[in-house]
């Protein structure tokens, strides 16, 4: 029988050969604390996953974990360094046939990666999914007869605005490389179940009822119903033996369960009225033996779930998930709110997880001494010992490699240190000497930690700088930093004539000769830089001698950008409408002075608006006498919540505003002010295409369009960014009503303006018995009425 592979977190199916979870996040604890102790911010364990070698999988809010022993020791395999940032993981899914492949998705930061090598390194794979994309605890499916087929149920509020599904079902054929949406899921398809035998033939719950599909998801229909209140059932599974039996976790009655399918359940004999978290375990090799967890307390069954009884407490808070050991049955891991418990005599004691172990990290990894024979020893060298596990102390202890030449002290003994590096040359002969510094910590995957080290020992003259290391920093637009002074000495015999250079344009040194001991200054000139560090080496040479090299930093910011206000581009209402132009108004929004156009580009001279993550089209950035704002369209994908956070950068540096009002409508209309006059008008062209004003009025009877923003979901859809189409032309999905002069005109066409991004259209007949002059105008969809303009008639 072919078996299909699931992610499991809260609830947590289990078939026959599979041992594929899901994760949320985990971290270590600082080690001069209890060794299971693991630090708060890491603690939140949501799911886990377990290979068929016994590896476990474990995540949180801040990345992915990983145990190679049992849970004994954990260690981190995410990371910006390995392409996939620690953050909030919402599913893991480990590769039935092959174990180093992994899949993993986020829960907040919209994005499914995958791991050719155990999670070493990571690459984004999700092309053909919704930008939006939510990863719950069963999202992800894998079929062991062929794992580069995968099932992934996610949801997407794009989905939702855009088809008016909130769930679906994706597949990829490819192992995950591109995708492909197979069907809504029913209501919010709260759980799925793939047939193992046939994974055409798929089970879903909705509230309190199970929904059958019998081609991939593409369509279903209604099964059967649970004696139970709506929205009851929190979690579904199979028998992995027998797919037909299925048990139900309830919130208030307990766990059915049904002998064909879903078609009829059987209501429990025991724990009927608890509250089942969705944490039900089928025993893979013993598939009568079945475990639930109600509340913090583990129950089990051995008569395939016709009785329950408990087993024990797990701990004092909630539990989000179980997962069996396939190489030790007995072996069971929980991941709890406090972090993950362990038992390994099949749930009755349990114990918390050993700790987490880091990878040390030295910063600069090796370290050179130069000395001219005779002359005054060379400095120390610093290196900055670090772990990969913010917050985290690891104990180490330090020593060399046996060379009398070579010492070595630290600021501390736990993580972070600085140590510092000696060497004492006195009776050693002119040549190269190599040694090492041993870094080692039980609490470190990568003890010991060498540090090789290197004593140059010349007879000739001997560079030796007064500085090492130069930093400047530079913000845009203020005075350029000062020059710095180096002095360039002799530390050997004879005598020392000296070049300098550098290898980077802004860096500029003065004079660039010169005979020891000698000074020169080294200045920058950061002209059109872009904002970033930037970073330079100026090389000291001498005929005879080993060159020095200093390092040079130059730190350019931008200004702080602020945002003032974001409202309706038209009518300059507070609010943003998914799909129209809003204006965003503040201070160093832009690096450039005028007004520039970036024609819908996301990226533009350094300055980039996101709207809840969305990169959103610029239109105008604006600098003009100290007045600045930007316009941009408003993202479809957005949806409609109740506020949006809107962030502006430029140059790198970020400004935010928090609680943006975002309506499904706000109609604003673009007014100008004709020349000599006092008043502004509707933005409105006559038939002939010239512009409606006092001295163009347009006549009663007539048809003019008029321009707007703000008026809502389009048919047919558009993405963001996408130009209004011509044929056929998108139209509102809400008729709007235009009133002249307080009277309803008769609309021909009301859409999105061809060839034009964000910019709406109405088409309009002026009602008869207009009177002549400047007439009231203005427009109301869905009650919503815009501001009152006013249009010339003759």
């Amino acid at each position: 029988m072919e078996t299909l592979v699931r992610t499991t977190a809260s609830p947590m199916p289990r078939l026959k050969g599979v041992f594929v979870v899901m994760t949320f996040a985990l971290s270590c604890a600082p080690m001069a604390k209890a060794q299971s102790e693991w630090p708060e911010y890491y603690r939140d364990v949501r799911t886990l996953a377990i290979d068929r070698n016994g590896t476990v999988y474990a995540g949180a809010m801040r990345g992915i974990f990983r145990s190679d022993n049992g849970g004994a020791s954990w260690s981190k395999i995410t990371g910006t360094e390995r392409g996939f940032r620690d953050t909030w993981i919402g599913a893991i899914a480990v590769d039935p046939v092959w174990p180093s492949i992994l899949y993993a998705g986020c829960v907040m930061d919209s994005g499914l990666y995958k791991s050719l090598d155990s999670g070493k390194t990571w690459a984004r794979i999700d092309t053909g999914l919704p930008q939006d994309l939510k990863l719950s605890s069963d999202s992800i499916w894998l079929l062991p007869s062929n794992p580069s087929t995968i099932y992934l149920r996610l949801w997407s509020s794009w989905l939702w605005t855009s088809q008016g599904i909130s769930t679906a079902l994706y597949k990829s054929t490819d192992g995950g490389a591109t995708w492909i949406m197979r069907g809504a899921l029913p209501g919010t398809g709260s759980f799925l179940i793939p047939d193992p035998a046939n994974p055409s033939i798929m089970l879903c719950t909705r509230t309190n009822q199970v929904w059958r599909s019998t081609n991939e998801g593409a369509s279903w229909q209604q099964l059967g119903s649970l004696n139970l209140p709506l929205l009851d059932v929190t979690t579904l599974v199979s028998d992995p033996s027998n797919p037909q039996i299925l048990y139900a976790g309830t919130a208030r009655n307990g766990i059915h369960r049904s002998l064909d399918g879903g078609r009829t359940w059987i209501t429990p004999t025991t724990w009927r009225d608890w509250e089942v978290n969705g944490r039900i375990l089928v025993d893979p090799l013993t598939p009568s033996v079945v475990y639930a967890v109600v509340g913090s307390s583990l129950i089990k069954s051995f008569d395939r779930g016709a009785t329950f009884t408990r087993v024990s407490s797990i701990t004092d808070t909630s539990v989000f998930d179980l997962a069996l050991n396939p190489r030790s049955p007995d072996q069971i891991f929980a991941a709890t709110y406090r972090g993950i418990r362990i038992s390994s005599d099949g749930g009755l004691l349990w114990q918390p997880a050993g700790p987490i172990r880091v990878t040390l990290k030295a910063s600069p990894d090796v370290a050179n001494f130069a000395f001219e024979a005779s002359g005054p020893p060379p400095g120390t060298r610093t290196l900055r010992l670090t772990s990969d596990i913010e917050g985290l102390e690891a104990p180490f202890s330090v020593s060399t490699s046996g060379e009398s030449w070579l010492s070595v002290s630290t600021t501390g003994w736990v993580t972070p240190a600085t140590l510092t590096l000696a060497v004492n040359p006195l009776g050693l002969t002119p040549g190269v000497y190599s040694g090492t510094v041993r870094i080692a910590s039980a609490s470190a995957v990568n003890s010991p930690l060498l540090i090789p080290v290197r004593l140059t020992i010349t007879t000739g003259p001997v560079i030796a700088l007064s500085r090492n290391e130069l930093s400047f920093s530079f913000e845009m637009g203020g005075p350029v930093p000062p020059s710095q002074t180096v002095t360039v000495s002799n530390a050997g015999g004879g005598t020392l004539r000296w070049t300098a250079s550098s290898n980077v344009s802004w860096l500029v040194v003065s004079p660039a000769s010169g005979t020891a001991p000698s000074p020169f200054t080294v200045s920058v000139n950061p002209g059109d830089l872009a904002a970033g560090i930037h970073n330079g080496l100026v090389t000291v040479s001498a005929s005879g001698a080993v060159s020095q090299v200093i390092a040079v930093t130059l730190t350019v910011t931008a200004p702080l950008p602020s945002i003032a206000a974001v409202v309706n581009a038209a009518s300059f209402r507070p609010g943003i409408v998914p799909g129209g132009l809003a204006t965003l108004f503040g201070t160093n929004l832009s690096l450039t002075a005028g007004t520039e156009f970036p024609g819908g580009t996301t990226f533009y001279r350094g300055v980039t608006v996101s709207v809840e993550g969305h990169k959103v089209p610029l239109l105008a950035l604006s600098n003009v006498g100290g007045q600045e704002q930007i316009n941009f369209q408003v993202p479809f994908e957005l949806g409609t919540p109740a506020w949006a956070r809107v962030e502006v950068n430029s140059g790198g540096r970020t400004a935010a505003l928090q609680n943006v009002p975002v309506v499904r409508v706000q109609p604003g209309i673009f007014e100008y002010t004709p020349v000599g006059s006092q008043t502004t008008h509707a933005a409105a062209l006559n038939a002939d295409g010239s512009v409606v004003g006092p001295t163009n009025p347009v006549s009663p009877g007539d048809a003019v369009s008029i321009y707007l923003t703000g008026m809502g979901p389009v048919l047919p859809m558009l993405q963001t960014g996408q130009l209004g189409p011509a044929d056929p032309p998108a139209v509102t999905y809400l008729e709007p009503v235009v009133r002249v002069a307080g009277k309803e005109a008769t609309v021909l066409f009301s859409g999105y303006a061809p060839g034009f991004l964000g910019l709406y259209q109405i088409n309009v007949v002026i009602p008869d018995t207009t009177p002549s002059g400047l007439a009231n105008f203005d427009v109301v969809v869905d009650g919503v009425p815009s501001q009152t303009s006013k249009i010339a008639v003759r």
